[in-house]
């Protein structure tokens, strides 16, 4: 960028900056996570101020210091205020670090319970279809056997 251009760029991100600033003025927290969610959670943003600050811009950056136990929160806030394609960068940049906060084990566990449960559902219903299909099959038996008695005693058919 030419300089005044990097100038007055850098003054807007300023001036955004005392915005947000200003409307959350009864709330440091909140204008904080503001300017988070605004400046290094949307990706194109932050390449801007990179850019602006003469900065390498590497999207994989902004998640070497962060708990990985708090990626979850970071990308649902992501997703909710940026879209889907912001939401799938990050989870791209995130995999390895996210899998590594995943207890394997309980995972596991939690999925022979549920799958236990299908199981138990699939063989009442396969019992009840069963069952059914027997009900067919016999009434079919006894319908075709009247049938027979009936031609045999009155010699026609119905």
């Amino acid at each position: 960028l030419p300089s005044n251009r990097k100038f007055f760029a850098m003054l807007n991100s300023i001036k955004s900056a005392i915005s947000t600033n200003i409307t959350n003025s009864r709330n440091f927290h909140a204008a904080g996570r503001s300017k988070v969610i605004e400046t290094q959670l949307r990706s194109s943003r932050r390449m801007k101020l990179c850019n602006l600050q003469g900065i390498e811009y590497s999207y994989l950056s902004i998640f070497a210091g962060v708990e990985p136990v708090l990626l979850p929160n970071i990308l649902a806030t992501t997703g909710g205020m940026h879209g889907l394609s912001e939401l799938h960068c990050m989870l791209i940049a995130t995999v390895p670090d996210l899998a590594s906060i995943v207890n394997k084990k309980a995972v596991i566990k939690d999925r022979l319970a549920q799958n236990a449960i299908d199981r138990a559902a699939l063989d009442a219903e396969y019992l009840r279809l069963t069952n059914q299909s027997a009900l067919i099959e016999s009434e079919e038996k006894n319908d075709s056997a009247c049938v027979g008695t009936d031609v045999a005693f009155h010699g026609r058919k119905r």
